[in-house]
């Protein structure tokens, strides 16, 4: 269903195809259901974060262990990314067909055990850990495609931005305790013991997750402010005379989001309307097979082109950053493993802020008609791409005049470059529940599919220009003209009003 300018993502509402026993719960000011949904996500995107960035940090005593050169390092990151790719593209629809909280569930035990067996992979040989990384990818690749369905289905419209901001700063705060524990679990108990440790928590989560989150959504539900808001809305639609509801002009003018809105509360007042309210829902929800998706429109949308283009190109940048950053502090500036991961946290911790402080600022500039949704997803985005570029450019030239560049300045410009880039939390991320109700968790797969694919030969790439030429400068020129590209791409094609159904 359309979804208005003023609104914080796309406000359509249902229940996922699976089914459950599990009764109806209506949102209430103590504790909704969907609190629990939300903070177990952001709990497995952290965890997701920590098992990821684990071989960031380990793989400098693995590398000296192994006799591993930039571009062998290069590949074993990269290596990962190739199976997070591939289930990129059939978590969103696994999700959308069978069960969000199933397949995010099957994913994070995936992924565990493979986090656990990496260090017998790497002591068996290089292709074995390439393969151990590829599945492990495969297994952390459905997260955020099923994120996308869980918070459309689960949480009130009005609230979308800051849930999906929340979520993705779980994964941003895994970054920081993978790079603040990593080093001391390595210190202590050796480096095969930062995968087992981290590999565990995920069987922890997947107990919490099976009890607390029911297997479908609760009933549609709202915020005690939007609900208020909605009830006299309708109020005063019921209250209209049947002859004035019977001409068609008035009925033209009344948006199908209104009349989802008027829905919604009538189904507040009345619980016996709520079971068939999400049988309709329900109905609407499911999507077609494979072959019937409408694959050509998806790929031919202007909105949809720049989500494909601006993904990629954080792609680019944030799994450099992920993936090279503490070996650039230690190859630039000498630091040993404990000292260079604690210096790749101050950016990941000032991103975490930024994150959610954007969600909020969305839903505030929409929420109050400020700004339509449009222009405020193309003004965050902005600032999450073009302030990362620059930041990048200054690195890039300080790197280019020889014993002038100081390591405070470069964590200074390495932290405005991921503080500035969580910006896009509330920009291209939170937009395919815009441009789609029904097929915002497929759209959020194929966009994240190719971003992992360019961070995948970006991070290989990375490994091959610094055996190449050790210039980091070149490095940071290349992934900020990613960033400019994405940035001119949303600007100038994005949109968050709906193009699919």
């Amino acid at each position: 269903m359309p979804l208005r300018p003023g609104q914080s993502s796309s406000s359509s509402t249902g229940s996922s195809s699976s089914s459950s026993s599990s009764p109806a719960v209506q949102a209430t000011d103590s504790y909704p259901e969907w609190y629990a949904a939300v903070g177990l996500s952001a709990v497995a995107a952290l965890i997701c974060s920590v098992d990821r960035a684990a071989i960031s940090v380990a793989i400098l005593p693995m590398s000296e262990q192994y006799g591993w050169s930039d571009t062998t390092k290069g590949a074993i990151n990269s290596a990962f990314y190739i199976g997070y790719t591939l289930t990129n593209l059939v978590g969103g629809y696994l999700a959308s067909t069978w069960s969000a909280k199933q397949v995010l569930g099957a994913g994070v035990v995936l992924w565990s055990i493979f986090t656990i067996t990496t260090p017998i992979a790497a002591a068996g040989s290089l292709p074995l850990l390439l393969g151990n990384r590829a599945l492990m990818g495969a297994g952390e690749g459905v997260t955020f495609p099923c994120v996308q369905n869980i918070v459309k289905f689960w949480c009130p419209g009005d609230v979308r931005s800051r849930a999906l901001a929340l979520i993705y700063s779980g994964g941003q705060l895994g970054t920081i305790v993978a790079l603040v524990t990593a080093p001391l679990i390595i210190q202590n108990w050796g480096w095969p013991a930062v995968f087992e440790v981290y590999g565990s928590l995920g069987l922890l989560w997947i107990v919490a997750w099976q009890r607390l989150v029911s297997e479908t959504p609760p009933a549609p539900t709202q915020t005690a402010a939007a609900a208020a808001a909605a009830a006299a809305a309708a109020a005063n639609s019921i209250a209209q005379p049947a002859a004035g509801l019977e001409q068609p002009n008035q009925q033209q003018q009344l948006s199908q989001q209104q009349q989802q809105q008027q829905l919604s509360s009538v189904a507040s007042l009345a619980p016996g309307s709520i079971k068939q309210q999400q049988q309709q829902l329900k109905s609407l929800s499911a999507l077609p097979r494979i072959r019937d998706i409408p694959w050509k429109s998806f790929f031919t949308n202007k909105a949809f082109i720049a989500l494909l283009l601006t993904h990629s190109s954080f792609g680019v940048g944030h799994y450099v950053c992920l993936s090279w950053l503490p070996t650039y502090y230690n190859q630039e500036f000498g630091v040993d493993v404990q000292q260079s991961a604690l210096l790749s946290v101050l950016p990941w911790f000032v991103t975490i802020l930024v994150s959610n402080s954007s969600g909020w600022i969305a839903d505030g500039l929409a929420n109050s008609g400020r700004l339509s949704m449009t222009n405020t997803r193309k003004l965050l985005q902005t600032i999450g791409s073009v302030g990362p570029a620059c930041a990048l450019l200054y690195l890039a030239t300080a790197h280019n005049n020889p014993g002038e560049l100081e390591m405070g300045e470069a964590v200074g410009a390495l932290t405005a470059t991921l503080a500035l880039g969580g910006f896009q939390s509330a920009g291209f991320a939170a937009n395919h529940q815009d441009i789609s109700s029904r097929y915002a968790a497929v759209l959020f797969g194929i966009t994240n599919a190719l971003s992992s694919l360019m961070g995948t030969f970006s991070v290989y790439a990375t490994g091959l220009i610094l055996d190449a030429s050790h210039s980091w400068s070149l490095v940071f020129e290349l992934v900020a003209a990613f960033y400019l590209v994405g940035a001119a791409a949303f600007v100038t094609m994005a949109s968050a009003e709906q193009q699919f159904e």
